[in-house]
């Protein structure tokens, strides 16, 4: 094998080491990132995980690229209208500063709830879809209760729900 390549294969794995990205060997050395990589594999050097390349990148203060690009001006914006997976919740685009929000976004009940009544709502409180239907939020179908109130209230429906079917068996 030639010197020559044995030497190059080492200080590519001295600063691969070091913290020193693919990229990074690739543009010190003039060649490309494949040309780095075969070298790593052909001496049976270990890969970092996805996560340690992000713990180096984050030090050198390039991790996140895109930290500043949220709601709007993230460039796979859809409008700011997600509709939640198997619960039939729809969630909005609020932005990081309004309060009780996740990742910027807040379910839209209980969003049309606190700006129809002009006040946060408290913590431990349900927004109840009077109909049951999660995404008729319309204010006239909402109703907002504390936590307690709203199991007693469930628990009173269901009960209802079973005297009429006892009475339609009947």
């Amino acid at each position: 094998m030639n010197i020559r390549k044995d030497v190059k294969t080492t200080k590519i794995i001295e600063f691969y080491k070091s913290g020193f990205s693919i990229n990074e060997i690739a543009n010190k050395f003039s060649c490309s990132e494949q040309t780095i990589l075969y070298r790593l594999k052909k001496a049976n050097f270990p890969r970092r995980t996805c996560k340690e390349g992000g713990r180096l990148a984050r030090a050198k203060g390039r991790g996140h690229l895109f930290k500043s690009m949220v709601g709007v001006k993230h460039p796979a914006w859809k409008g700011g209208r997600i509709e939640e997976k198997n619960k039939g919740y729809v969630r909005l685009w609020v932005g990081r500063d309004y309060p009780n929000n996740i990742r910027g976004y807040v379910r839209e009940h209980r969003y049309i709830w606190e700006r129809a009544n002009k006040k946060i709502l408290p913590k431990n409180w349900i927004v109840h879809h009077l109909n049951g239907i999660k995404n008729d939020n319309r204010i006239e179908n909402l109703i907002a209760l504390p936590n307690k109130k709203h199991y007693l209230l469930l628990k009173e429906k269901a009960r209802r729900i079973r005297e009429l079917e006892d009475e339609i068996k009947e």
